[in-house]
């Protein structure tokens, strides 16, 4: 039986959810081992539970007819000036 989709896999967008105590501990204890943390040093590690802003994108629109050939006569055009022809062919 498969798992119902996620909001994320429904929506395409997402999804947030804070991170428990045990979690936010576990990460903390590995950073801490990772970094080789010494407290007799003075050493010491916070981790935090943060969101970023999600900014949303459009997707980009598929170039018309006319844009396609002024970018093909651009490119000619550059390609004339410094003696390469070859992608105007």
């Amino acid at each position: 039986m498969m798992p119902p989709k996620s909001a994320r896999q429904r929506n395409h967008t997402p999804t947030r959810r804070k991170r428990t105590p045990e979690e936010l501990k576990q990460i903390e204890q590995l950073a801490s081992a990772v970094i080789g943390l010494d407290t007799a040093r003075g050493d010491n590690v916070t981790v935090q539970n943060l969101s970023f802003q999600q900014l949303t994108m459009e997707a980009p629109t598929k170039p018309g007819r006319m844009e396609r050939v002024r970018v093909t006569l651009t490119d000619c055009q550059a390609s004339f000036v410094t003696g390469s022809s070859s992608s105007c062919s």
